[in-house]
């Protein structure tokens, strides 16, 4: 049934989770990769898309606080996380800012043109996070069916890659004590392992 695979799953996770602290306790360094870092969003927007994802932020000349305020020139900003190695916990170039309309974030997306999208250069887009996360549409789009399947996936690829602490996470899918401790257990949605 659909409640033993989930419950199945919850179990899996959380043996995950354990092989995480425990991996990171014995010395291991956590690695982390947002969604958004491996693929870009397709296709328009829905109305409710309120989060940007954006990379190759120009962190060595400005600081995080220069950074917010830029941020507000677009719009109201709701929340901007921006991306830290989670042991070094160095500003990684990357951020995912939440604006308080869908209007704000269209601002900032409208800013950097898709042909522009080069290695080095500012880009931002529409949050793949974001709308993996959200309920379906009833036209397939941004289904948290994805985003379970990806949990699924991981699952299976723990097990391929023989990496126990391999987890999928993220605000609909949240990571146990081993995450919570790095800051890692919420948020977009990522994979972890140790």
């Amino acid at each position: 049934s659909g409640s033993s695979a989930a419950a199945a799953l919850t179990s899996a996770a959380a043996t995950a989770d354990e092989a995480f602290r425990r991996a990171v306790d014995s010395g291991h360094s956590p690695e982390v990769i947002y969604v958004d870092e491996l693929a870009r969003t397709k296709g328009k927007p829905l109305s409710q898309d309120r989060e940007v994802y954006l990379h190759d932020l120009p962190w060595h000349d400005y600081s995080e606080q220069e950074l917010r305020e830029w941020l507000t020139a677009f719009g109201t900003v709701e929340e901007a996380l921006f991306l830290r190695h989670p042991t070094t916990q160095e500003f990684t170039g990357g951020a995912y800012v939440r604006f308080k309309t869908h209007e704000d974030a269209a601002t900032l997306v409208a800013t950097f043109p898709k042909e522009d999208d080069q290695p080095g250069t500012l880009h931002g887009g529409w949050s793949l996070s974001e709308q993996m996360q959200r309920p379906g549409d009833g036209a397939g789009r941004g289904s948290a069916g994805a985003a379970a399947a990806a949990a699924s996936g991981a699952a299976r690829l723990r097990e391929e890659a023989s990496c126990p602490s391999l987890l999928f996470v993220g605000d609909r899918f949240r990571g146990g004590r081993g995450l919570e401790a790095r800051g890692l257990a919420h948020g977009p949605l990522h994979f972890a392992w140790a």
